[in-house]
């Protein structure tokens, strides 16, 4: 029996730099039975628990190994391990892969029907008897028998996906072959900002630029080693958003015309698509789609005329080495008329000399 099951979204992920001055890390839970309205329990999470056939048995954890499963809160709230799983075999979207190391998770119920509020004054606890799943990044136990350390099998990831920041999206357990598959989505370089991925109302964050370059010099030195001016410095700004927004206006009609019409352009009825890009602005393709079973990845490029141009970021063509067999790259020329026309392009095709002329400009790459 086969197991899936969705976590909370921005609740795990690897790979980013948090910007955030107020701090804003993962929370790494998702909470089960939230609501009162049992039609919103996470029903496929507790189809997973009451199926998984992982489990260890709460009742024989190690006293230090239930200990760190119950840290203490500011609300000293108590909470009881009513579930708790090791896994020794992985999968990274569907493809198996070796760590000399387990990945543990645990359901926590709270137990406290008072808490302690921040000022000090004793309430009723609204949720009590609510359950989470937990899956902490630091989470490490290496005695009593155990190996867990959940952030070496999540930097493991990192390597395997050729050093990708990403987040999890779920979880697939398989009852049969007892392997654990991360089900998860690249979301930029590794080291991308955190304020570029999630958007949250708090802290502050920088502005990033390609690849991870964040400029927040109030102003920019010309050829001649002169500072600008305010007036200069304003004007220079004032043109650059101009060109970056009728660049980012081209490049969203165009990867919303291939979104549309992804079923001519790969040839085949894709079973699943996602348009990441807009979720995940700074990931290094744009378009994701399973066809027969397979994940594909699509890079799309836009230009306003009829010259086949388009630029690649270092991001973008590490990415497009990394998963040479699975990606795509489309072209869309005359992407504001009505007449417009794309061209598909794999890495090889992409890097042959023949083919295209490539310009060390971050990177050019223009059609012969």
């Amino acid at each position: 029996m086969r197991y899936s099951f969705i976590v909370d979204e921005k609740s795990l992920f690897r790979g980013v730099k948090n910007d955030y001055k107020k701090g804003q890390s993962a929370t790494v839970h998702t909470p089960l039975n939230q609501s009162q309205d049992k039609n919103k329990w996470r029903n496929d999470i507790y189809a997973f628990i009451n199926g998984c056939k992982s489990e260890d048995k709460v009742g024989d954890l190690p006293e230090m190994l239930e200990a760190k499963c119950l840290p203490k809160t500011t609300s000293k709230a108590s909470g009881k391990i009513v579930h708790f799983y090791v896994f020794s075999k992985f999968a990274l979207d569907g493809v198996s892969f070796d760590v000399d190391s387990s990945f543990a998770m645990y359901v926590k119920e709270e137990t406290s029907e008072r808490i302690v509020q921040r000022s000090g004054e004793t309430t009723t606890n609204t949720h009590f008897g609510r359950q989470k799943l937990h899956y902490p990044i630091a989470f490490a136990h290496l005695s009593d028998g155990y190996n867990i350390d959940n952030k070496k099998v999540l930097d493991k990831i990192l390597e395997v996906n050729g050093g990708f920041a990403y987040s999890v999206d779920g979880f697939e357990y398989d009852n049969d072959t007892k392997i654990l598959n991360f089900k998860t989505t690249i979301i930029g370089i590794e080291g991308v900002l955190l304020s570029n991925v999630f958007k949250r109302k708090k802290g502050v964050g920088l502005k990033l630029l390609v690849d991870g370059i964040s400029m927040d010099q109030p102003s920019l030195i010309s050829t001649t080693k002169k500072i600008l001016t305010e007036e200069e410095n304003k004007a220079f700004f004032e043109t650059l958003d101009k060109i970056q927004e009728s660049s980012r206006s081209a490049g969203q009609i165009g990867e919303e015309y291939v979104y549309d019409n992804i079923k001519n352009i790969l040839r085949a009825e894709p079973e699943e698509k996602i348009h990441i890009s807009k979720k995940y602005p700074q990931s290094p393709f744009d378009i994701e789609c399973i066809v027969n079973g397979e994940k594909k990845y699509i890079e799309v490029k836009s230009t306003g005329g009829e010259k086949k141009v388009f630029y690649m970021s270092k991001g973008e063509r590490k990415f497009m080495d990394k998963y040479e067999q699975r990606y795509l790259l489309v072209l869309v020329t005359n992407v504001k008329s009505k007449h417009k026309k794309y061209f598909v392009y794999e890495r090889k095709e992409i890097m042959n000399s023949s083919k295209m002329e490539q310009e060390c400009q971050s990177i050019k790459f223009i059609v012969k």
